[in-house]
């Protein structure tokens, strides 16, 4: 079990345990669009597959964002939403929201 294994590679009982690897292939993309000088909306997908037998699970993600700069990058409010699913047909997903606010002095 994973409570049983070391960081070395040996089991509480001596035995070698066997690791997966991480190999994965992945792609992201994000577009944005100021709508004003102070309103930017934005959108991104993005796809990690594991490569053979992998310790790395399927992910999809989709989700946009909304940003308001109240003084340019020194004062801004940002939010975003994004649907996580480790299955290929986007079912049986996770939901994301976040609002963030970053002030800069």
């Amino acid at each position: 079990t994973a409570d049983a294994e070391s960081i070395d590679g040996v089991a509480a009982d001596g035995s070698p345990t066997a690791f997966l690897s991480r190999q994965a292939w992945g792609a992201f993309g994000q577009v944005g669009q100021m709508l004003t000088e102070c309103l930017e909306v934005s959108a991104r997908y993005g796809h990690l597959s594991p490569i053979g037998t992998s310790a790395v699970a399927l992910l999809n993600e989709v989700g946009g964002g909304v940003s308001y700069y109240f003084d340019h990058h020194n004062l801004k409010l940002q939010s975003d939403y994004f649907y996580f699913s480790g299955a290929a047909d986007f079912s049986g997903g996770a939901h994301q929201g976040r609002l963030q606010a970053q002030v800069f002095f």
